[in-house]
């Protein structure tokens, strides 16, 4: 048979106010980080681009520099 078995709305009552206020505080807190990360972010890879280029510069003019000291030794 069939028992009347009550519903124990204290614990989920609480449960929900304390999931609510989590969001309700780590929500606006997280979107304020995330932009903040997002232009961190940004910087340091327009910085990492920079810094790619200038290697990049830097090794083909030490390989043409080294060609050319072989070449000069090589004759």
């Amino acid at each position: 048979m069939m028992e009347n078995k009550k519903i124990m709305w204290e614990p989920l009552v609480s449960a929900g106010a304390i999931l609510i206020s989590i969001f309700g505080i780590m929500l606006p807190l997280f979107m304020h980080m995330d932009n903040k990360t997002d232009r961190k972010i940004e910087a340091m890879n327009a910085q990492i681009q920079t810094i790619h280029n200038e290697i990049s510069t830097e090794m083909k003019d030490f390989h043409g520099r080294l060609c050319k000291i072989e070449a000069e030794r090589g004759k």
